[in-house]
């Protein structure tokens, strides 16, 4: 991986312009649906999962950065029956099965921006250039005086 990950608006600090903060808020507001996490009917079935979900959504509405929507529904209740299957793979002794369907999802979720951190990474970090760059008119400059 190169480069620096993405961060969200709310926790970029510093030199950034009022162009670029507003670019970054409307392109991250796109990305959300403004819904909520429902629980499906796999994990309120199961007491670990459900028990699980009803944490995480009270964190969530707990944070002041509102990363995660309904959009990840599906992502949060993969990871609440996981939290279930993890305790009983681990009375099991099932551990490579555990890890290898970790591995599975995590995989799927980031490529299909199904998490919030893919989602904000996915976001452009700064606006279109509305003008050349520098380099760009200093080359059209000297082949315009060359001619």
């Amino acid at each position: 991986m190169s480069g620096n990950r993405s961060k969200p608006l709310q926790l970029i600090k510093g030199h950034r312009t009022k162009e670029e903060i507003e670019f970054r808020r409307k392109a991250e507001q796109a990305m959300k649906t403004g819904s909520t996490l429902k629980a499906t009917d796999d994990v309120k079935a199961d007491p670990v999962a459900y028990k699980e979900f009803k944490r995480l959504k009270k964190l969530y509405s707990q944070m002041e950065a509102d990363f995660v929507d309904g959009l990840d529904t599906q992502a949060v209740n993969r990871y609440c029956l996981l939290i279930s299957q993890e305790k009983r793979l681990l009375d099991e002794g099932d551990f490579l099965a555990l890890h290898k369907t970790r591995e599975m999802i995590l995989k799927l979720e980031d490529r299909l921006f199904l998490n919030p951190l893919s989602r904000i990474k996915a976001v452009p970090k700064q606006p279109p250039e509305k003008k050349e760059s520098p380099m760009a008119e200093f080359l059209k400059r000297r082949i315009g005086n060359a001619t």
